[in-house]
């Protein structure tokens, strides 16, 4: 009879007829042992082909022959850690591994959609229409899945992400290929893949200048689609985050403006308070260049409300967080407490930047001084109650930690948010640590409003 289920515990669990907890990407057991989880979650059929009549010899060879491209290339992908079914084309094929990054079943400690956004959910129905979006998929595909298996990065990831590079390079040569959603995704899935493969070494990734670049040049106007929306709702982040303490992002109030808004968090806490926060990197930059006291004086009269009201939402979003975090761990949804763990690191965040600038520009003030020890202290609690969510459910607070080394002057705090930096980047491969202490040194100087060739 076909169709028959055979049950959803990896291979190697099955192998070993041990008992699987069926988690995705990769099972417990292969985790404490790590060894590569194949199948695991995923159901299998057995299927039990009934024959009535004898098959010929020529036939049994017919079958054999057409069969081996197929099997070569199940084959040569059999370092994967997922399991799919038997691809008609290579398009087939790229659909169906990405898809197993993000579906529901994936641990929210690896899904890409709940990590980087809902706008990946489109990805697959715009595959095989720009190069560059292939390309990025396929780079990300295999950085993710080595990612998840190994904690370390495979030659192949490597090669994919070269490839990558060089179909994004041909596409920003073509003015119309340039200027379309699938391009702009690319330079996303690359930045994404970035996390997982490291700078080697330099302290920005280029992507987000790359992006930068791209929104500037063909003009901002409304999105023309769902997937351009949510798209920009996710790349609006790290490329805001960067122009903090990277020059070469260079936006003008407005156009600053018009990335940050979405109609989908517009009336939301974490939509204002990304709005005002769209104005920091202009004052970020008048700060640096100002001379005369005036200027000064101009700079904390302005950014002075902007702080009360992000502070505000602040305390708004902490609210709603230690709701749920009241609600008995049985009870309560995993997801929904680590959406509003993930919100409230971003608001601690961006109110502890906008902390640091203020004392920047009024060192004396004894109420910034206090808030700054009251935001870093958060930050590290924080850090500690999301351990479950690690790697990727808490990636959020890396940067919550590098800002929280500027804001502290406390030279015992300083060591405690040292360690716990530390410990974070034990969750990524050796190669992607390389540059974060000359990446720590530029965020300091830059928050500090000095000049970071100084």
């Amino acid at each position: 009879m076909p169709g028959v289920p055979s049950g959803r515990a990896c291979e190697g669990c099955r192998k070993q007829k041990k008992k699987c907890d069926e988690k995705m990407p990769s099972c417990s057991r292969c985790l404490r042992l790590k060894m590569p989880c194949i199948g695991s979650g995923q159901r299998r059929f057995k299927f039990q082909e009934e024959r009535r009549f004898f098959t010929s010899p020529d036939n049994e060879q017919q079958v054999t022959k057409s069969s081996s491209p197929i099997q070569s290339t199940t084959r040569s992908n059999s370092s994967s850690p997922i399991t799919w079914s038997i691809p008609s084309n290579e398009l087939t094929f790229l659909t169906s591994i990405f898809i197993q990054a993000f579906k529901p079943s994936t641990d929210l400690r690896y899904n890409l959609i709940w990590n980087y956004g809902g706008f990946i959910a489109d990805i697959p129905q715009r595959l095989g229409i720009n190069e560059a979006l292939d390309g990025a998929v396929y780079a990300v595909t295999a950085a993710h899945s080595s990612f998840c298996l190994y904690k370390d990065i495979s030659i192949e990831a490597l090669s994919r992400y070269s490839r990558a590079l060089q179909m994004l390079r041909l596409c920003l040569d073509d003015p119309i290929k340039a200027a379309t959603s699938e391009t702009l995704c690319a330079v996303m899935l690359l930045l994404i893949c970035q996390a997982f493969i490291g700078t080697g070494g330099r302290s920005f990734t280029g992507h987000c200048e790359g992006a930068a670049q791209i929104l500037k040049a063909r003009g901002y106007s409304t999105p023309k689609d769902e997937f351009e929306a949510k798209l920009i709702l996710s790349l609006r982040g790290p490329v805001l985050f960067e122009a903090l303490w990277n020059d070469k992002i260079e936006l003008s109030p407005n156009e600053w403006s018009s990335l940050v808004e979405n109609d989908y968090d517009t009336n939301l806490p974490e939509g204002q308070l990304m709005l005002i926060f769209s104005r920091v990197p202009f004052l970020m930059h008048r700060g640096r260049n100002a001379t005369e006291e005036s200027e000064f004086t101009a700079l904390r009269e302005e950014i002075r409300p902007m702080y009360d009201t992000s502070r505000s939402i602040l305390s708004d979003i902490q609210s709603c967080y230690h709701d749920i975090n009241r609600i008995p761990i049985a009870e309560r949804s995993r997801y929904l407490h680590a959406y509003h763990q993930r919100i409230y690191s971003l608001a601690l965040t961006i109110v502890t930047v906008l902390n640091c600038i203020s004392s920047a520009l009024d060192p004396g003030s004894i109420d910034l001084q206090s808030d700054a020890i009251y935001m870093v202290n958060e930050i590290l609690a924080l850090c500690d109650e999301s351990s479950d969510y690690r790697p990727l459910g808490a990636s959020c607070n890396i940067l919550a930690l590098m800002v929280a080394y500027v804001a502290t002057t406390d030279p015992i705090t300083k060591c405690l948010v040292e360690s716990a930096f530390t410990d974070y980047q034990t969750d990524y491969p050796q190669r992607t640590l390389e540059g974060y202490e000359a990446s720590l040194e530029i965020v300091s100087r830059h928050l500090r409003l000095l000049n970071s060739e100084a």
